[in-house]
């Protein structure tokens, strides 16, 4: 055997041992990416559990008491509306003239808030008897302060139109003024008033009206 054969020789056995050794390389890449793939599939499993568990964890009290859907908001106890949000008035007072002059007033309510206070709003239908013939409509707002547990005082004022004018207020709108002090009980409201009607001098005719009486409500 000579030189050239054992060189060809030794080219084949070369070759082979590469195309051997290469031969294996797409199956050590398959295997390399599989492992890629494999750790970052795991590494994202244990992401997205370690989230789920600091989730968990800083939501526990929710996740034990869960709200319905349609949970409703907490209602706040009002003194006078309690946890309603509808009141029917009747008031019936006398001259505090002590004249022959009564008042009759029915009145629709909901409560609101004033600057931070509790507040009630009205619309009122009221009535005048004896001496004079008189209806007046109109809107009211009412500031409350609670005293003690479910008694209040209060203020209000309000605007009205009546139906014709008078001697004591020379004009078919007057303004209203009003204080009182009340207790509820349950859905049930007394309240003690004192009320005033003129329309603030706008015309000459201004002696205006004042009652004293008793208030009852109806919350609903």
């Amino acid at each position: 055997m000579n030189s050239r054969e054992l060189k060809v020789m030794s080219f084949g056995v070369v070759s082979h041992k590469l195309a051997t050794q290469f031969a294996l390389l797409p199956v050590l890449l398959n295997i390399f990416i599989s492992i890629i793939f494999t750790d970052v599939l795991y590494a994202k499993q244990d992401f997205l559990k370690s989230r789920e568990d600091n989730y968990t964890a800083a939501n526990s009290d929710k996740l034990k008491n869960p709200l319905p859907s349609t949970a409703k908001k907490d209602i706040v106890e009002k003194v006078i509306f309690g946890t309603k949000l509808n009141q029917v008035q009747s008031y019936f007072g006398v001259s505090a003239r002590l004249e022959s002059l009564y008042i009759v007033n029915l009145s629709y309510s909901q409560p609101n808030d004033f600057f931070r206070l509790e507040g009630r709003q009205n619309f009122e239908l009221v009535k005048f008897a004896d001496r004079y013939d008189l209806y007046l409509a109109g809107l009211s707002q009412d500031v409350i302060n609670s005293i003690y547990r479910k008694s209040f005082v209060g203020l209000g004022l309000g605007i009205f139109i009546a139906n014709k004018t008078t001697d004591r207020v020379g004009s078919n709108f007057t303004f209203s003024e009003k204080v009182f002090l009340g207790f509820r009980f349950g859905n049930q409201v007394v309240e003690l008033l004192y009320r005033h009607f003129s329309n603030g001098s706008v015309t000459n005719e201004n002696s205006g009206f004042d009652f004293v009486g008793l208030t009852l409500s109806q919350n609903f």
